[in-house]
């Protein structure tokens, strides 16, 4: 138990430690073979900046005054490169000390890089700390969102030119889709400051779209067959051992989305490589409503629900299989009634 009787500003407690016995271990181990100075805090795992500069944060605890005390701290990239690096004489008074350290990183890419700080008195090093940690910076968010466009334009030549011949690449295709969608969406990572993720994600997208691009390269020379995907006739669904099967393949039904959001996804979602495209949502949240009661049920809802999946069925006008696992129902009995249909096609995915 910690109590306190005064003003707590700035002050936390940042762990507490139970342990058997009546004396417990210090916190600061100071009685280690004459050593005066104590470097505490944990170099981070990952630092990130959208500014010009990286910093760092430790603390130093010194047990006697060191007078003429030098406190150095150097920084290193990617290979060794030396990437900051400062010493400073200090008069180091008895007690905490607060050490912070800044260096220039504009222009830096992401890259591994080890922080080093070492405090050295009249007799040699006092105390020192070493960490790795992944340095992200904004500029080496705009790098990575270059090369992802990079990637994503010399896919999309790729992709053109093969369309132009007449060849099947649904593997660039699936690529480029993925491209267009997550290229943008790194930028709202970035103003959500998720700096890491956005860099990581752009660094993923620029190596995709490379070996795409490769990849559709290979079909046009003729050197490479592309990857297919497999187009599963729906009407032949079953369900058993808990999945969806069309003959011995199994098949995924993807959801839920709303009837908007799959109309407006239609032209695009068969480059993504989906080859199902369900929808639960709006029916299933909507047929939750209708039941007033057990055994009972509003019939209002019906009109809408068919109106709305017409709707949908109507923009389902691309070689999309388009799926639903909802059937209509019959609003004098509140039973299924048959499986609804998409494009000529049937969507029911299981037997009532």
């Amino acid at each position: 138990m910690i109590n306190m009787d005064g003003p707590t500003a700035g002050f936390a407690v940042d762990d507490v430690k139970l342990e058997a016995g009546d004396k417990p271990t210090p916190f600061l181990d100071i009685a280690r073979e004459g050593l005066t100075v104590e470097l505490l805090g944990e170099v981070p795992e990952v630092i990130a900046s959208k500014t010009d500069a990286g910093s760092f944060r430790s603390f130093l605890y010194a047990s006697e005054a060191a007078a003429g005390a030098r406190l150095s701290a150097a920084v290193t990239g990617d290979g060794d490169t030396k990437l900051a690096a400062q010493t400073v004489r200090v008069d180091l008074p008895k007690g905490l000390h607060e050490v912070r350290l800044a260096w220039e990183v504009r222009g830096l890419a992401h890259q591994p890089c080890r922080l080093s700080l070492a405090v050295a008195g009249e007799k040699g090093i006092l105390a020192e700390q070493v960490g790795d940690f992944e340095l992200y910076t904004l500029s080496s968010y705009n790098q990575a969102k270059a090369g992802a466009l990079r990637a994503q334009e010399r896919l999309s030549q790729s992709v053109e030119k093969a369309q132009r011949q007449g060849k099947r690449v649904p593997y660039g295709l699936s690529a480029r889709a993925v491209l267009q969608r997550f290229v943008d969406l790194a930028e709202k990572k970035l103003a959500a400051d998720v700096l890491p993720e956005a860099v990581t994600d752009l660094e993923f997208l620029a190596k995709l779209g490379e070996q795409a691009a490769e990849n559709t390269d290979a079909v046009i020379a003729g050197t490479a067959a592309d990857r297919l995907i497999p187009e599963p006739r729906l009407d032949q669904a079953t369900i058993r051992a808990g999945n969806f099967w069309v003959g011995d393949e199994p098949v995924m039904i993807v959801g839920g989305m709303g009837y908007n959001e799959i109309k407006a996804a239609l032209p695009t979602m068969r480059d993504f490589g989906f080859n199902t495209v369900g929808d639960d949502y709006d029916n299933g949240y909507s047929c939750l409503q209708m039941m007033t009661a057990p055994g009972e049920h509003d019939g209002t809802a019906v009109p809408k629900l068919r109106a709305s999946w017409e709707e949908l069925r109507l923009g389902a006008g691309t070689p999309t299989t388009c799926g639903s696992t909802a059937s209509t129902w019959d609003a004098s009995s509140g039973r299924p009634n048959r499986p609804m249909s998409a494009g000529g096609r049937s969507t029911r995915a299981s037997t009532w």
